[in-house]
């Protein structure tokens, strides 16, 4: 019988947890406010944290391009300096490498050797375009050396070029964005031609003096393969980010279940205390015994209903002695 009641009594208490629950979220209405605006927070930081790593890569990206870019500029002016430095450099003529038809006025532009074999004369300028082109073919990454006033027409600046130059002779030394064109995205990035004393060789008929901002140099550099790895990079974040929220999201809710539970434990343990006090107060009430209970001075708290037949007494008064 004890076993069957209490099979009895843990039916009891599956059957009544569900009411139990909606009855302790009926008690407490803004716990689950709480817990919505918990939520929110906590995907609201996930976001702007996620947003700001992601703002992150996405700006290395753009300066590891710059930096790829200003070393190639870097590069062309040192071997530029190099080479007006020593008045030019001469090399055989070939079928890529023809006389240039804009050094008509410069002795000497060519000569040849003892042996009989003939040699252009390669300004600075040309140079910088052959590197460019080699440089186009087998890295991707392409060179323009430019100017509003350029001696050579296919040296004219297009339209990005035309308003990075305008910034220059503002002012600015240094132009760049990310542009798409031929169907590719490309780093454009762009750095001005200082005149200098060796330039004038060249440069002096167009009115140049030193220190005058007399072209640029673009250079444009591919962005698939940079942003391939930045592609990477942000599945990895937003992947972490994701677990990351929904772990939180996981463990504001199983707070939730135990702030339950722990609210259940405390009805459960109420409701078990008044059951006992009723037992007790049955027993109490309904005992062939007669029951009296005093306080430490001696006056009666309570009698039962057999002490006041025995007694053969009304209801005592609170106040009265034993």
């Amino acid at each position: 019988m004890e076993k069957m009641t209490e099979k009895n009594k843990g039916k009891k208490a599956e059957k009544t947890k569900p009411n139990m629950e909606k009855e302790i979220i009926k008690r407490h209405p803004n716990w689950n406010r709480y817990i919505l605006v918990l939520s929110l927070i906590w995907t609201v930081t996930i976001f702007i944290l996620m947003g700001w790593n992601l703002t992150q890569i996405n700006l290395y990206t753009l300066e590891t391009a710059r930096i790829q870019a200003r070393s190639t500029y870097e590069k062309d002016i040192i071997y530029r300096s190099w080479n007006a430095s020593h008045g030019g450099v001469y090399v055989p003529v070939t079928e890529k490498t023809q006389p240039n038809l804009y050094l008509v006025d410069i002795e000497e532009r060519e000569i040849i050797t003892p042996s009989g074999r003939l040699l252009t004369l390669i300004n600075p300028a040309y140079m910088t375009r052959q590197v460019h082109e080699l440089g186009g073919d087998k890295r991707g990454v392409r060179g323009h050396i430019t100017s509003l006033n350029p001696i050579r027409p296919e040296n004219a600046a297009d339209d990005w070029e035309t308003k990075a130059l305008q910034a220059f002779e503002l002012g600015e030394t240094e132009f760049s964005s990310i542009e798409e064109f031929d169907g590719e995205i490309f780093m454009r990035l762009m750095r001005p031609l200082i005149t200098e004393e060796n330039c004038l060789k060249c440069h002096a008929a167009q009115g140049y003096k030193i220190g005058d901002v007399r072209g640029g140099i673009s250079v444009d550099v591919p962005m698939e393969s940079l942003m391939a790895i930045e592609h990477s990079q942000n599945i990895s974040i937003v992947g972490g980010y994701g677990l990351l929220w929904l772990l939180g999201i996981i463990g504001i809710n199983f707070s939730r279940q135990r702030l339950i539970s722990s609210e259940r434990i405390r009805l459960q343990a109420m409701e078990a205390l008044r059951d006992s006090e009723e037992k007790y107060r049955v027993l109490y009430e309904n005992a062939p015994l007669s029951y009296q209970s005093l306080d430490e001075d001696g006056r009666f708290l309570d009698v039962n209903p057999a002490w006041l037949s025995v007694m053969r007494h009304t209801p005592l008064d609170k106040n009265s002695y034993f």
